[in-house]
C-alpha cells in the first residue's frame, strides 16, 4: 500500500481471471487498440502472468499484466485511468511487479513503450529503464482523426533488477 498525492490509500493487489473484464475496462481507456476481456482471461491463465490491480479509495484506477520466465519478466501491459493519472499509479504498479520478481528471483524487467508516450517515458527513465532496442511502426494510431493510421516506434526498455532501481 502506498499514499497517492492526496492522501488517498492506493491500493496494488494481485487478481485472476475472474477480474479481466474490470482490467479490460482499465485497458480500453488507455488503449487504442484495447485487448479485451477475453485475452486479457486468457493471459492471466497463462503460467508465469500476474495481474495487478490498483484501486483508490475502492474506486479500481489501475492495472498492469507482467509474465516470468526463469529470471526475466516482461511488462505486457499497464494503463490507468485518465481521471487517475499523476498520481503515482503507474509507478506504484511497477513498484509492486518488481517487488514480486525480485522475490521470486528476477533480474531483468523489460517493457516497450510508443516513442510519443512522453510521460509513460518519464517514468520509466525515472525509476531507472534503459533504451535496449525499437520497434519500427509497431504502434498503430487510431484514436485522434490527425493520428488516424499514423505508425509509431515502439521503444524497448530494460531495468536491472539487481540493482535495486524501481524501489
Amino acid at each position: 500500500m502506498t499514499k497517492s498525492n492526496d492522501q488517498t490509500i492506493l491500493q496494488i493487489e494481485p487478481v485472476g481471471p475472474f477480474y479481466a473484464n474490470v482490467l479490460a475496462e482499465i485497458h480500453q481507456a488507455g488503449f487504442d487498440d484495447a485487448w479485451g476481456e477475453a485475452v486479457i482471461a486468457k493471459l492471466l491463465q497463462t503460467k508465469g502472468t500476474t495481474g495487478l490491480l490498483a484501486r483508490l479509495a475502492d474506486d479500481a484506477v489501475g492495472m498492469a499484466l507482467f509474465w516470468q520466465t526463469g529470471d526475466e519478466a516482461e511488462i505486457l501491459t499497464l494503463a490507468v485511468l485518465p481521471q487517475a493519472r499523476r498520481q503515482k499509479v503507474a509507478q506504484a504498479l511497477i513498484e509492486h511487479a518488481v517487488n514480486i520478481l525480485t522475490s521470486s528471483g528476477g533480474t531483468r524487467l523489460i517493457l516497450e513503450v510508443a516513442t510519443d508516450n512522453r510521460a509513460a517515458r518519464g517514468l520509466y527513465a525515472k525509476l531507472g529503464f534503459k533504451s535496449v532496442g525499437r520497434r519500427p511502426g509497431y504502434y498503430k494510431r487510431e484514436a485522434m482523426p490527425s493520428l488516424a493510421g499514423q505508425r509509431i516506434d515502439g521503444e524497448i526498455l530494460a531495468l536491472d533488477l539487481a540493482d535495486g532501481s524501481a524501489k
